[in-house]
């Protein structure tokens, strides 16, 4: 599970956009802004489902996600450390969780990561984190009108290699609170090979699925970041085993549910 929870949790790391001022009514130029000492904090809430050959589970767990701007570079792109502190499971006596990443954004949200990728399969290791990022809220070049979109092309963050494509719309604008945000919908499949451990079982098993994203994410052009977002994905891991027919792989398919918030205290 702490597998699962971890992989909801890399999905949901994402910050800021910004536009100019003087722009026609429903037309922005999205861009990352950053400050130095910038420090912006979420609530972080995850919930997972799974059904392995039937048998059906599902948690959930909050945590506190701080985002810091450690500096900012002349070229416009800024260093940016991400902690998920406290993540704990609800209905848990376990010992609170803790995740850190620093990495490079640039103002269209391109990132470079500072930490090293992986190189093993299994356990937490298997999310390339420079990759990942690369997916959390892609911005458009040009100017871009409500009711456009705009797609990406970016690395696949798993092991398995290839591109992904990333499908984002400027769907509408909205109010959160008091704050005026713009509403942007992004959607993305993505094709998945790696290691993973059977429960009960310390031996890693070849795994593959698609990964199918749905994220809906509210930036405020004035302040120039997430107000918030919610994540849903699902997948079906199928056991990469030679030994075994397609109707038996099937069968011990193990399905994932994720559902991931982000909201800015």
């Amino acid at each position: 599970m702490k597998m699962q929870c971890a992989l909801a949790a890399a999905l949901a790391l994402s910050i800021t956009p910004a536009t100019d001022s003087g722009r026609p009514a429903g037309i922005y130029t999205l861009r990352y802004r950053f400050a130095p000492g910038q420090v912006d904090s979420y609530t972080f809430k995850l919930g997972v489902r799974t059904d392995t050959g039937g048998q059906r589970s599902s948690t959930s767990g909050a945590a506190s996600d701080v985002v810091k701007v450690l500096r900012v570079n002349p070229d416009g792109s800024a260093l940016v450390s991400n902690v998920m502190q406290g993540f704990h499971l609800y209905g848990s006596s376990g010992g609170n969780m803790e995740s850190s990443l620093q990495y490079t954004l640039n103002p269209l949200g391109r990132t470079k990561s500072i930490n090293k990728p992986p190189k093993k399969l299994g356990g937490r290791t298997f999310v390339d984190p420079e990759s990942l990022l690369r997916i959390a809220t892609l911005l458009p070049e040009k100017q871009i009108r409500l009711g456009e979109s705009w797609t990406n092309s970016v690395p696949n963050p798993f092991v398995g290699g290839g591109k992904v494509a990333v499908r984002s719309t400027l769907f509408r604008e909205e109010l959160v609170g008091a704050t005026k945000t713009v509403r942007i919908h992004q959607t993305l499949a993505i094709p998945i090979a790696m290691g993973m451990q059977a429960p009960g079982d310390k031996k890693f098993v070849r795994v593959k699925g698609m990964l199918k994203i749905n994220t809906a994410s509210n930036f405020a052009p004035g302040a120039g970041k997430i107000i918030r977002s919610n994540t849903l994905g699902s997948c079906t891991f199928v056991f990469d085993d030679v030994k075994k027919n397609q109707k038996a792989k099937e069968a011990e398919a193990f399905k994932l549910g994720i559902d991931v918030s982000l909201e800015l205290k």
